[in-house]
């Protein structure tokens, strides 16, 4: 996929990152095939609502199961809601799905950001690509 078409995609992950305290250092998840931040509660409201305009979609523990298509299908095998974590997603022409999962922790100090791309084709886009 040329980078052209995850222009939009890197201006959204650019405005999540200006966000990330510097403290705070992305890695990869291989489990998930994300990339991931966590962060403590202080600093939840600095991450999140700058989130919320750059994605489409919102969905929570009660609204995903009104999501259908391929992605809400991978999201669900994947990943799962629990209530309080939410899933963000915006797609762009091609069809390829950016998508960014919240996840408070259970001891309600700590929480995760995952970043990812789906698509459906995977001719369109391989691991390789979604990791870069």
């Amino acid at each position: 996929m040329p980078t052209s078409q995850f222009d939009n995609f890197k201006t959204i992950c650019e405005r999540i990152c200006f966000n990330i305290p510097a403290d705070d250092k992305w890695r990869w998840d291989d489990q998930f095939e994300t990339a991931l931040v966590t962060f403590e509660k202080k600093d939840m409201e600095l991450i999140y609502f700058p989130i919320l305009p750059d994605f489409a979609q919102q969905w929570d523990f009660v609204s995903i199961d009104q999501a259908n298509g391929p992605f809400f299908t991978y999201f669900n095998d994947q990943f799962g809601l629990v209530p309080g974590q939410k899933i963000f997603t915006a797609e762009d022409d091609s069809g390829v799905i950016l998508f960014a999962a919240w996840w408070p922790w259970s001891d309600g100090l700590q929480f995760s950001l995952r970043i990812g791309l789906y698509t459906n084709d995977q001719n369109v886009l391989s691991n390789n690509d979604i990791k870069a």
